[in-house]
């Protein structure tokens, strides 16, 4: 699961655009303290956000009118609207579909957690998962937002990219070590691109959550430019040399599976 640090990163103000709508960052606020399915009162919702109640209630009403929030008894949760945009965008998503079975087997030949990712812009988005036995650790959700420099799904989603446009994503964001093996500059990102390319696979052992690692290679379309990244994850103790040895050829032959999927889906 994101971090605090990560899901401000991800939430915070652009270096794009400087002008502050208050009444905007207020409704993203009540809407940010119902993440995670929550139902909460209004009381808890002021507590969170630090928004007087008074201005809350207003908020709420008006959310709950665009169905962005809906309301059970004296407690408030994320409304229909938001669920009916996270499955148009992901669960609807043509490679997601494809993704699914494949993901459910190399769980099944891994024995840990699978998941398919893609870049929205100077983030990556996991648009598919069948998550394997953690000892009782959550790792990943669909829809789940991460940053774009740490983790290996994020450096391959990166590393295939024409240097320009990376410069030109990685300019966009803030540079913020979130655990103490997170990239530390664009130099030293760009030295991992170059690696990634050469092996053709990223491994991340505690860059974005300190106890998970994560092995992830590309998925290719029909003009084999890098569209997703597929990846395993699980508990760091897990991870050796030896059991590298084990999953990386079975997760290299599922991404090149899913990639020939995708091709026929999309012969031109």
């Amino acid at each position: 699961m994101p971090t605090d640090m990560e899901k401000n990163l991800i939430r915070g103000p652009s270096n794009v655009i400087t002008q502050d709508f208050l009444l905007l960052e207020k409704m993203l606020a009540v809407l940010d303290s119902m993440e995670g399915n929550r139902l909460l009162s209004m009381t808890d919702i002021s507590r969170t956000t630090g928004i007087p109640k008074t201005t809350c209630q207003r908020l709420l009403q008006a959310l709950q009118r665009h169905h962005l929030v809906h309301q059970e008894g004296r407690y408030y949760g994320l409304g229909s609207r938001i669920f009916s945009y996270v499955f148009s965008n992901i669960y609807l998503l043509p490679m997601a579909g494809l993704a699914r079975p494949v993901l459910r087997q190399l769980r099944i030949d891994t024995g840990i957690s699978a998941a398919l990712f893609v870049r929205q812009g100077a983030f990556r988005v996991a648009v598919a998962v069948d998550e394997g036995p953690q000892g009782g650790t959550h790792y990943l959700d669909v829809g789940q937002v991460g940053v774009i420099y740490a983790g290996s799904p994020s450096k391959v989603l990166m590393a295939w990219l024409h240097k320009a446009e990376r410069d030109s994503i990685l300019s966009e964001l803030q540079w913020v070590p979130i655990t103490q093996r997170t990239p530390r500059s664009k130099e030293v990102f760009e030295q991992c691109c170059r690696e990634i390319r050469n092996k053709g696979y990223a491994v991340s052992l505690g860059e974005r959550e300190p106890t998970a690692f994560s092995i992830s290679v590309p998925i290719t379309d029909h003009t084999n430019r890098v569209v997703a990244a597929l990846g395993i994850t699980g508990p760091i103790e897990q991870y050796s040399d030896q059991n590298l040895q084990v999953w990386l050829p079975v997760l290299q032959e599922t991404g090149r599976t899913l990639s020939t999927k995708l091709r026929e889906q999309n012969p031109h």
